[in-house]
């Protein structure tokens, strides 16, 4: 007689073995390179309002993003994904396929879907996912110019590789000024050669039940879609656990084996670099987001300073730096100036100070070249080798820039800079903050529920779907049923908020690493941010010169740090409110705001969605 453990195994195999996932060669993987400059892609940004439609189908295959061929999430074959260009005043009308074992949805980030809640895409919050086989449609308006990113709102499939850039034009773009010749977006962030589902295996059952600061730790960064990370590590001081049964990997026989691949595997896949050739003596736009999972992103170009013109979507004054730290989910526009030609080495690396424990193969720069006036092979004189340590000093802040010769001491450090003065960027053409109606206070802590250890929010932690009733919480709200922890599971984790109010939000936290929270549906004015515990009237605090964006920092500190923000409740919906560490967010770190219910009487599409198998 087979045993219950050789019997789940089979089965677990066989699930596997419905989903046969095809092999992609890198350049199927990482489709037209034209697509990341706006010369190449022909948009006219004077056009009148239209309907823009896509097609997106999302599938899985074993790809090289590095040094070795790991599942991946495409989107159209490729990883990253189309890039979603638009005028505002268009309607963007995505149809996606999900050709996946999984339920999926995809979400617009930093797109405030005014009047259109249900396409924000957040699965289980304002639609309920999209079943293998299924089809859902997005259809929505542009209100604002900027630049944004799309990405999938399930567990940890961006992660592995369900993500794309989104850039959106006005007719008298204030992004224009200064003036540049071309644009060419970017997408950097940190990579995982390890499948997301053994990791989170391993997350969920053994390491964060011996430290509540263990979130696996990337192996390497990349720019658009190229890596230079060879290595996958996962940490093999933890006792063994169950695996879910997930028709993504199949786990080792054997109990106490470790974990695919191994504690420290490496590739022998050969690695490139993306390359960029330029023009001389001309003035580029660089739309850099940060498409990561865990680390903020260092970028920098060899030789060339970089003027701030844009932070989420917001216009800022020029800044000028050598460096630009962003965290995860945030974007900023700088421009370069073509002055000196040759082969220049790009750099994105980690936040070293978010890497206590990383792998002893961690690819922490990734490298990239920018050419012009040179042959198309000259290379940078400086090595790899020698490039990958020399990425300079850093300073911290709201994702700020960096300068140079400022000493990187990690985020971590008690001497750390309480976040540096807030008027680092002035904004352009955003409205000063009003006076708060409505102050909710949030504090961040480790607590014990059923789940296990979690992060809460004011002693509760957002648990994905508990229960049986996988309903979206928009259809809850318009229904009228009162939701919130204890009613319908504890999923919703759900603060409320007057109508029409302007709201303060304090996030305090006691002590631990940056969280990068991000609203859905709004921006927010940063009003404060520091170490230690907020004191005072929020309405006391300046209102000049204000940073107006959607991603924003509660800082990392061992003696605790807090984050003060403002903004309208004006635009109806359950909106989700989360740190964008996806590690955090799984572990409970996520609110849900709901604002004018009474307003949410729209026909909303995919109901149906919310009985099939996910």
């Amino acid at each position: 007689m087979l045993s219950l453990p050789v019997l789940l195994l089979a089965a677990i195999i066989s699930v596997v073995h419905a989903w046969e996932y095809p092999e992609i060669s890198r350049e199927a993987l990482l489709g037209d390179q034209s697509r990341y400059w706006a010369s190449s892609r022909h948009f006219d940004t004077q056009a009148e309002p239209q309907v823009r439609e896509f097609n997106f189908d999302m599938s899985v295959g074993y790809a090289p993003v590095g040094g070795m061929v790991r599942r991946t999430l495409l989107v159209n074959g490729m990883s990253p994904g189309p890039i979603i260009e638009a005028n505002v005043g268009d309607q963007i009308v995505v149809h996606v396929h999900n050709s996946m074992p999984n339920g999926t949805a995809v979400h617009w980030h930093g797109i405030r879907q005014v009047g259109t809640n249900f396409m924000d895409g957040a699965a289980g919050f304002t639609q309920c996912p999209i079943p293998p086989g299924g089809d859902f449609t997005y259809n929505f308006t542009v209100f604002d110019s900027g630049t944004y990113w799309w990405h999938s709102h399930v567990e940890l499939q961006y992660t592995d590789g369900a993500f794309g850039g989104m850039i959106t034009h006005a007719k008298d773009d204030p992004h224009k000024v200064p003036a540049y010749d071309d644009d060419l977006i970017l997408l950097i962030g940190d990579v995982y050669n390890t499948p997301t589902p053994a990791l989170s295996w391993r997350y969920f059952n053994t390491l964060y039940t011996t430290s509540p600061l263990a979130d696996p730790l990337p192996d390497g960064g990349q720019i658009n879609g190229v890596s230079q990370a060879n290595c996958a590590y996962i940490p093999t001081n933890a006792p063994p656990a169950t695996p879910p049964v997930l028709p993504y990997y199949v786990p080792p026989p054997d109990p106490n084996a470790p974990i695919y691949p191994t504690s420290n595997e490496c590739g022998d896949h050969p690695t490139t670099y993306w390359n960029v050739t330029a023009e001389p003596n001309k003035t580029y736009r660089l739309r850099l987001v940060n498409t990561g999972t865990h680390t903020d992103q260092i970028f920098s170009i060899d030789d060339h300073d970089l003027t701030v013109i844009e932070i989420d979507a917001t216009p800022v004054e020029p800044y000028h730096t050598k460096r630009v730290r962003l965290t995860v989910g945030q974007r900023a526009s700088v421009l370069i100036h073509t002055d000196k030609p040759g082969a220049h080495w790009i750099r994105s690396a980690l936040g070293l100070d978010q890497m206590a424990a990383g792998g002893p193969n961690v690819s922490n720069t990734t490298l990239a070249v920018l050419r012009y006036g040179c042959d198309e092979n000259t290379m940078p004189s400086l090595s790899p080798e020698d490039a990958v340590h020399t990425t300079g000093g850093l300073v911290y802040g709201d994702g700020g820039p960096g300068e140079p010769g400022n000493p990187a001491e990690p985020s971590w450090s008690d001497k750390a800079p309480t976040v540096g003065p807030l008027t680092r960027f002035v904004p352009v053409g955003t409205p000063a903050p009003p006076p708060s109606t409505q102050t909710i206070y949030t504090e961040l802590s480790v607590g014990y529920p059923p789940q296990g250890l979690r992060i809460q929010t004011n002693n509760r932690s957002w648990t994905p779907m508990e229960g049986a009733d996988h309903t979206a919480a928009i259809f809850k709200v318009q229904d009228g049923q009162e939701i919130g922890n204890g009613i319908h599971g504890t999923q919703f984790n759900m603060i409320n908020t007057d109508p029409g109010a302007v709201i303060d939000i304090i996030i305090q936290t006691p002590y631990g690493p940056t969280h990068p929270f991000h609203l859905h549906g709004h921006n927010v004015w940063v009003m404060a941010q520091g170490q230690g515990k907020f004191e005072g009237t929020t309405n006391q605090l300046p209102t000049e010169n204000i940073m107006y964006r959607d991603v924003f920092v509660v800082p990392g500190s061992k003696k605790g740090a807090y984050l003060v923000i403002r903004f309208k409740a004006d635009n109806p919906g359950v909106w989700p409110f989360h740190c964008h560490m996806q590690w955090h967010m799984m572990m409970g770190l996520l609110s849900t705001l709901t604002s004018l219910p009474d307003q949410m009487t729209w026909d909303i599409p995919g109901r149906e969605l919310c009985t099939s198998a996910h």
